[in-house]
C-alpha cells in the first residue's frame, strides 16, 4: 500500500498484481485501519470537549469485563445438555478446561461464585464421572469459552507492559478497568503517570484490545516523550504483539532509535 500526499492512494493488490486508485474513505473497505496520531493521549468528544483516551479505555475495558462475566454466568445457567464427546472422554476435556481456566484466573476475571466449583472439580479429577460431575464440567467449559479470549488479551497486555514499568504494575479488573500501582501497593492515577508511560500504555492497549485480528495499525511518532531505552525496545514489542494478535503495524518515526536493529523493515520516505 503506497500512501501519496494527495486525495488518492495507490494500492497494489498482491494476489492479482493489479494497481488501483482508491479514495481515502475507501481504505477501510480494504482492511480495518486503526490510526494513532501524535495527539493520541486525548480524544475529542461531542461539544468540542477533550477527554483522556486512557480514561475512556479504562471505562471501556471495565464495562467489557462486567459484560463478559454476566454472559458467562448466563451460559453457566443455560448449558444443561451434556455433549456426547464430553461423556466419552471427560478427562481430556478437563485437561483443556484446566489450561483455559488457568489463563482466566491469571487475568482475574472468573466470577467468584464459580471459584469453589472449579476448585472442587479440579481437585477430584480422578473421580467417578457421574451425571452431576459431567454437567459441572460441561457448564465450566461453556464459561471458559466466553471468558478465555478476553483473559488472553488481559494477560498479553500485562505481560508486555509490566516489564517496561519501573517499580510499578498494571492491573486490569472489572472495578477500575486500568489501574497502575507502585510495588508498595499504592495506586497511581492514570493522569499522574509520565507522558511516556501514558503513550506506551495507550499504544499497546490499542494494539491488543482495539485492533481486531487482521487490522493495520498506523502509528505516527511512537517515540513521543520516551527515553531512548524504551524507544529501542518499541519495534520488538510491536512485533511481539503483531504475532500474538495477527495484526500489522506501520510506523512513521523521526527517531533512528525506534528502528534500532530493524533497518531491514524500513522504507525511507523521499520528499
Amino acid at each position: 500500500m503506497i500512501f501519496l500526499k494527495k486525495e488518492t492512494l495507490e494500492v497494489t493488490l498482491l494476489d492479482a498484481g493489479d494497481i488501483i486508485q482508491v479514495d481515502k474513505t475507501e481504505v477501510k473497505s480494504i482492511t480495518n485501519v486503526v490510526y494513532l496520531g501524535p495527539q493520541r493521549l486525548f480524544k475529542e468528544e461531542e461539544g468540542g470537549y477533550f477527554s483522556s483516551t486512557l480514561k475512556i479505555y479504562a471505562e471501556d475495558v471495565s464495562e467489557r469485563i462486567k459484560k463478559q462475566q454476566a454472559f458467562a454466568l448466563e451460559r453457566w445457567t443455560e448449558c444443561e445438555k451434556i455433549p456426547e464427546e464430553i461423556r466419552k472422554d471427560p478427562k481430556s476435556h478437563l485437561a483443556e478446561l484446566k489450561a483455559k481456566m488457568a489463563m482466566i484466573q491469571n487475568a482475574g476475571i472468573l466470577p467468584s461464585v464459580l471459584e469453589e466449583i472449579l476448585r472442587d472439580l479440579v481437585e477430584n479429577d480422578a473421580m467417578v464421572w457421574d451425571e452431576k460431575k459431567l454437567l459441572t464440567l460441561h457448564k465450566l467449559i461453556c464459561v471458559a469459552d466466553v471468558l478465555y479470549p478476553l483473559a488472553e488479551e488481559i494477560v498479553t497486555l500485562q505481560d508486555i507492559v509490566n516489564p517496561m514499568l519501573f517499580r510499578k504494575k498494571l492491573i486490569i479488573n472489572a472495578e477500575e478497568g486500568l489501574s497502575v500501582f507502585f510495588d508498595d501497593g499504592k495506586n497511581i492515577p492514570l493522569e499522574r503517570l509520565s507522558s511516556g508511560e501514558r503513550h506506551l500504555l495507550l499504544m499497546l492497549y490499542t494494539m491488543v484490545f482495539v485492533a481486531s485480528p487482521g487490522s493495520l495499525v498506523i502509528i505516527d511518532e511512537p517515540e513521543i516523550s520516551m527515553h531512548i531505552t524504551w524507544q529501542q525496545r518499541l519495534a520488538s514489542l510491536f512485533m511481539e504483539i503483531c504475532e500474538a494478535r495477527d495484526i500489522q503495524v506501520l510506523m512513521a518515526t523521526h527517531s533512528p532509535q525506534v528502528v534500532h536493529d530493524k533497518w531491514d523493515l524500513t522504507v525511507e520516505l523521499v520528499i
